[in-house]
């Protein structure tokens, strides 16, 4: 064995003293937390109100209301009025929120209080089918429709040229109570590909020029009509049988 000089023998008890002195301060400090990626901490937290909404613990956040586009405005339910108005039909319609609720018996119509002409009327619907009914056919008999240019006497239906809303006609062009037919051209190809099933939201856009009327749903043009006798009257939207609701009427007048 190489022997150690004194000087050696110091030195080495020097660093084993450090080495001893360093082991006890280091199990004197608290464990260091763990990390995840990035260094974040794993700590539990408090649960934020969000991931207590996510749970079913907290409501859900409120509705944002409704903002019509640039130069349209709102047509409101108390804007509004019911024939007949014997009374027959006074539970049809109802107001829910921005929505129009109509249980769709008996057939009658909710109507504007003022007339319109030309301008863009923009709205959505949507049936609300019993779960029950599975047939293709019976589903795309849902029925309704939009009435332009009502003229008065008030009647089932009066005379005035209807957009339809019915699921297997949806955006049609056709007279009521006497109006003259106008002529349209009409796309059933775009209508399937561009209409929603029934039980899901449709929006309609209907322009009218001078009589003549052009129906888009969905952002899709369906029929383009030529100008007719009727240029003004009373909106109206039909109840005829099948439970359903509108929302967001509004219109803007041409500019």
């Amino acid at each position: 064995m190489p022997c150690l000089s004194m000087e050696g023998v110091m030195l080495h008890g020097s660093r084993a003293l450090r080495l001893l002195l360093v082991t006890l301060i280091a199990g004197c400090q608290p464990a260091a937390e763990p990390t995840g990626t990035g260094g974040q901490s794993l700590t539990p937290t408090t649960p934020t109100a969000v991931s207590a909404a996510a749970n079913g613990d907290q409501p859900a956040p409120a509705t944002t209301p409704f903002v019509s586009e640039a130069g349209f405005q709102l047509i409101t339910f108390d804007q509004m009025a019911v024939f007949p108005t014997d009374g027959s039909a006074a539970q049809t319609w109802t107001a829910e929120g921005d929505e129009f609720l109509c249980t769709g018996k008996p057939k009658c119509y909710l109507h504007t209080k003022t007339p319109y002409g030309d301008g863009t009327l923009r709205f959505d619907y949507k049936f609300e089918p019993d779960p029950k009914i599975t047939d293709p056919a019976k589903l795309a008999g849902h029925n309704t429709g939009v009435l332009l240019f009502i003229q008065e006497p008030h009647a089932v239906w009066p005379k005035s040229i209807e957009v339809q809303g019915k699921h297997s006609e949806m955006g049609q062009l056709r007279p009521n109570g006497g109006a003259v037919a106008v002529e349209f051209q009409d796309s059933p190809e775009v209508r399937e590909s561009a209409r929603n099933p029934v039980g899901e939201w449709n929006s309609v856009e209907i322009v009218t020029k001078a009589g003549a009327i052009t129906a888009s749903i969905n952002g899709q043009i369906v029929a383009v009509g030529q100008p007719g006798e009727l240029t003004s009257g009373l909106i109206g939207l039909q109840a005829e049988g099948h439970r359903l609701r509108y929302r967001h009427l509004r219109f803007a007048p041409a500019q």
